[in-house]
C-alpha cells in the first residue's frame, strides 16, 4: 500500500476516533453502540436477516433510550452515532480493500520467491495452510480449490 493511501486511512481512523471520543460515551454505552455496529441485517451469508434485523431495531431503541436521559446536552447524540455508523462502514470497506490489495501483492511476491528457489521439473510442495493463505479458496484444507 502506497504510503499516502496509509497515511489517509490512518488519519481517517483516528479521526473518526476522535469523533466518538467527544460524545464522553459511557463504556455501556459504547457497548451497545459497538453491539449496533456489528449486529446488522446486511451482513453477507446471514441465514435469518430479519431476526438480525429485529435484534439490531431493538438494541437501537436500547441506546436511544439509554443516551437520551444521559446526555440531556445533547439531544442530537443518537442521530449523530447512527451517522458515525455509515462512516466506520465506508472505513471499513476501504480498510478491507487495501488488505487485500496489499494480500495479493504479498501473495504473488511470496509465490514468485517459491517458484524461483524450487528447482526445474520438482513441483512446489506446499501444506494446505500454505496453499490456503497464498492461494485462498481451500475448502475441505486438503489442497484442492473450494
Amino acid at each position: 500500500m502506497p504510503a499516502g493511501n496509509a497515511k489517509f486511512l490512518m488519519d481517517s481512523v483516528f479521526e473518526l476516533a476522535q469523533r466518538i471520543n467527544r460524545f464522553r460515551l459511557a463504556d455501556a454505552e459504547i457497548g451497545l453502540f459497538c453491539a449496533v455496529v456489528i449486529i446488522t441485517a446486511d451482513r453477507p451469508g446471514l441465514r435469518n436477516p430479519e431476526i438480525v434485523g429485529q435484534m439490531q431495531s431493538k438494541l437501537k431503541m436500547v441506546l436511544q433510550n439509554i443516551l437520551v436521559p444521559q446526555h440531556p446536552e445533547n439531544s442530537t447524540i443518537f442521530t449523530e452515532l447512527m451517522t458515525i455508523i455509515h462512516d466506520l462502514r465506508t472505513l471499513n470497506t476501504l480498510h478491507t480493500e487495501k488488505f487485500l490489495q496489499q494480500a495479493r501483492v504479498t501473495g504473488e511476491q511470496v509465490r514468485e520467491a517459491a517458484v524461483s528457489r524450487v528447482p526445474t521439473g520438482s513441483p512446489p510442495t506446499q501444506s494446505s495452510l500454505q496453499q490456503h493463505l497464498l492461494y485462498g479458496g481451500v475448502g475441505d484444507w486438503g489442497g484442492q480449490p473450494g
